[in-house]
Order: C-alpha cells, then sequence, then structure tokens
C-alpha cells in the first residue's frame, strides 16, 4: 500500500502532464499536502506544500502553505525553516493588511516557540493571536487565546496571569454557551483556585461547570468535574 506522500507525488506527476494551467496547478498541489498531513505523512505534506509555493501560486495558497510549513515543519525537527516560513507568512499579511492570517501566524508562532521552550516567546506570540481576535471581533479567536495563555501561565506558575486570563475565557462561555459548549475555562478557574487553597470557589467553578456540561449528555465529564 503507497503511502499519502507518495500518492500526492505520483498525483502531481499525472497533473504535469495534464499541463494544468499554474494557479490551479498550484492549488492542486496544496490539497495533495494537506491530504497527506491529515494522513499524518508530515513529510509528504511539506512535499506537496512546499511545490505549491510557486510564483504563480495565488494569494491564499501561498499563505495557507506558507502557514502549515510553520506548523509541520517544528515536528521535523527544523525549526529554522518553520521560522521562515511564518516570517514570509508575516510579511504578506502584513503587505496586504490581512489580520486573519496574521493572527493565524502569531497561533502558529506560540507553538514554534512553545516547542522551542522559550515560554516568554510564547506568551507575546499568544497575546498578539488573541489582541488581533479582539481588533477583529472574533470571539472564538479572542476566547482561545485568553484560554491557552491562561494555560501557559499554569505552566510558568503565574497563576495571577493565569487566573486572569481564565476569567476573561469564563466570560465568554457564560455569556454564549451556545458558541462555547465545553466550559474549558471553569475548569480552569476550579484548579485554579484549588491550587490557592480556595475550596469553596473551586466548589462554585466545579458546579457551574458541570451545569454547563449537563445539557450536553456528557456523564463522564459531568462526573469528572467535581
Amino acid at each position: 500500500t503507497s503511502s499519502a506522500g507518495e500518492r500526492a507525488a505520483a498525483a502531481t506527476a499525472a497533473a504535469a502532464t495534464l499541463a494544468l494551467d499554474p494557479p490551479l496547478a498550484a492549488a492542486l498541489a496544496m490539497a495533495q499536502g494537506r491530504a497527506a498531513w491529515r494522513a499524518r505523512d508530515l513529510r509528504g505534506a511539506c512535499a506537496g506544500l512546499t511545490a505549491a509555493l510557486t510564483a504563480a501560486a495565488p494569494y491564499e495558497v501561498t499563505i495557507a502553505c506558507h502557514l502549515m510549513l510553520g506548523w509541520i515543519l517544528p515536528g521535523l525537527a527544523e525549526p529554522a525553516r518553520a521560522r521562515a516560513h511564518l516570517d514570509a507568512a508575516a510579511d504578506l499579511a502584513q503587505a496586504g493588511g490581512d489580520l486573519v492570517h496574521l493572527a493565524a501566524v502569531e497561533n502558529n508562532r506560540y507553538a514554534l516557540h512553545a516547542a522551542a521552550g522559550d515560554r516568554a516567546a510564547a506568551r507575546a506570540a499568544l497575546a498578539r493571536f488573541t489582541a488581533l481576535g479582539r481588533t477583529l471581533g472574533l470571539d472564538v479567536t479572542e476566547y482561545r487565546g485568553h484560554y491557552n495563555q491562561a494555560i501557559v501561565a499554569c505552566w510558568c506558575d503565574d497563576d495571577a496571569a493565569a487566573s486572569t486570563h481564565a476569567a476573561a475565557a469564563h466570560r465568554f462561555e457564560r455569556a454564549a454557551p451556545a458558541r462555547f459548549p465545553r466550559p474549558r475555562a471553569a475548569l480552569l478557574l476550579a484548579v485554579l483556585a484549588i491550587r490557592r487553597g480556595d475550596h469553596v470557589a473551586a466548589d462554585a467553578h466545579a458546579a457551574a461547570a458541570a451545569a454547563a456540561l449537563a445539557p450536553l449528555g456528557d456523564e463522564v465529564g459531568v462526573a469528572g468535574d467535581r
């Protein structure tokens, strides 16, 4: 059985014989790279995404490939190449005033810095990601930014910052439970309360999390919240 990478390479070769329009060929190569990535064939994914980065590639294809390569390459122990791709994506986004993709750059930079153990840089990237989500009015992005900042602050034993960001994320969960059905921030607030010895607050946050999970029929989640 051939790997996803081998299938992608074969499809690329077949496409070349069809003399496809160059922008379409670039989009096809990106699709092949994405398929390999979904199949967990990281090298095949990088091959397809790199092949898509031609001068004829449309903007959306180019920036998406840079972003994906910036995400995948650290897993292949190539952080320098990952950083270069994220820098290229940032340059493109900034030139076009594309704040949505710039937010994606910061999210991927966070992962790159975290993998390198650079806590300060990881937290700074998350702060920029969160701020861009707020500027764009993207509540899911801002929520993710606050929640991830809370998690990283916990890793850094900065419980004060963790509590601030967890509380900010919890406001989204309370304001729009249909959009944020999983009470991740409420549970994190419960953990932080336990860490500071406030068992009353911990019980209150855990009860709120259980109440949020109950309509979902998540018996395991409800049982584990306390």
